[in-house]
């Protein structure tokens, strides 16, 4: 190879560094609020150790502001951890108040009880239609779904359902 063959290759690799370097960087595309607010609904009605059942979400610009209660300082730490991880968001205010349960005993219900009622709710709710999401099996008040869901709001719809069961503990999905 000549010389200035080889100066030719040379000035024109550095001039494609330079112009990959020295280019501007594309703005990443912004993750929607409402995405962020469903994933992080789903995400701590699915989160083992937080009983998201009071716990309320808004976003603005990404922000996350986290308020309801919670039954513990570990808990209201893991629900906001959970938030900080979820693509899109750029900060949590954790305005989640600690609340001890009550004294009462929650009433126990049955597992296959449990188990008919939410798969009842779901064959029920017609926006549901075109998901295929049905209750795999429950375990002392913890409930598992399984299937197809059509979109996140969907997804978030069979969890809301579900978790308005009396004696659902948790749900994973």
């Amino acid at each position: 190879m000549t010389t200035s063959r080889k100066s030719w290759i040379a000035a024109a690799g550095a001039a494609s560094l330079i112009l990959l370097v020295g280019a501007p960087r594309a703005q990443a595309t912004p993750v929607p609020d409402d995405w962020i607010t469903t994933r992080a609904k789903i995400a701590l009605w699915t989160t083992s150790h937080v009983d998201s059942t009071a716990v309320h979400v808004d976003t603005a610009d990404g922000h996350v502001t986290l308020h309801g209660k919670v039954r513990s300082e570990p808990e209201r730490q893991r629900a906001e951890q959970v938030t900080r991880d979820i693509p899109g968001v750029t900060s949590v205010r954790n305005l989640l108040q600690v609340v001890a349960e009550a004294n009462a005993k929650a009433v126990e219900v049955a597992d296959d009880r449990i188990k008919a009622e939410a798969a009842r709710m779901l064959k029920e709710e017609g926006s549901l239609a075109d998901s295929s999401i049905t209750v795999k099996s429950v375990d002392k008040g913890a409930v598992l779904l399984a299937g197809k869901a059509r979109s996140q709001l969907d997804n978030l719809r069979a969890i809301e359902l579900v978790s308005g069961v009396p004696g659902v503990r948790s749900i994973a999905s």
